[in-house]
């Protein structure tokens, strides 16, 4: 990743820092526990889902994932 942008995710060997977490946006509120229960079955629950909202459209990945 260079200036900012996002790139897709590919297979690395390169070590990624940082914490772990999955933003989710898009799903209104009724929907966010059914999409909570299927990221677990899907073998996703060492991480936290985080749905962000309106008011965090001016906060950091660095503090959405704190």
């Amino acid at each position: 990743m260079s200036d900012g942008e996002f790139q897709k995710i590919q297979e690395s060997d390169e070590r990624m820092f940082g914490p772990k977490g999955i933003l989710v946006c898009g799903y209104p509120p009724p929907e966010h526990r059914f999409f909570a229960v299927f990221m677990e079955k899907a073998g996703f629950s060492d991480r936290p889902i985080i749905f962000p909202t309106n008011e965090d459209a001016g906060r950091t990945l660095k503090e959405l994932l704190a």
